[in-house]
């Protein structure tokens, strides 16, 4: 079996585990973004996808992706081919929480996209800076040991 195979047979793997993990309800409302109002870039797809939610006094959901490019040479061109598509769609760039990510805001604010490398995000989460599911953080290290183009997508609702 070729590597990008393997890769997503555990990715797939992961799915259904954080599915579980992620202990989000069926809410579709407001607070939670839906995946088919994100873009994506070419010859990409969603290998990853956990719902994560805050149900404090403002609960919402966000979306926390893993985003594998076959295609690629490298995650770093995926991320380039990422951002000229969110900028040839009207998503206005914003500040990212970190310098390892890149942000951007929906024509309108309704959404914000927060996008990393696997090895950008994964330095992040290490440093404390951002805060993943545990599957999102082991999908990343298979991407890359697995030598797969791939980002960690993060979409809430709002411009932050």
């Amino acid at each position: 079996m070729d590597a990008p195979s393997a890769t997503v047979r555990r990715l797939v793997t992961l799915c259904a585990v954080a599915s579980v993990l992620a202990a989000c309800g069926p809410n579709t409302g407001a607070g939670s973004p839906a995946l088919s109002t994100v873009p994506l870039a070419p010859h990409s797809h969603v290998a990853l996808r956990i719902r994560a939610c805050n149900k404090g006094a403002d609960a919402f959901c966000a979306l926390e992706l893993v985003l594998v490019g076959h295609g690629y040479t490298t995650s770093n061109a995926l991320l380039d081919s990422e951002a000229s598509l969110l900028a040839r769609l009207h998503w206005r760039q914003a500040h990212a929480d970190t310098g390892l990510e890149r942000a951007a805001n929906s024509p309108g604010g309704g959404l914000r996209l927060t996008y990393a490398t696997a090895r950008g995000e994964l330095q992040s989460i290490g440093l404390g800076w951002s805060k993943r599911a545990p599957a999102l953080a082991v999908a990343l290290a298979h991407t890359m040991f697995d030598n797969v183009p791939a980002l960690a997508l993060l979409v809430e609702v709002g411009s932050g």
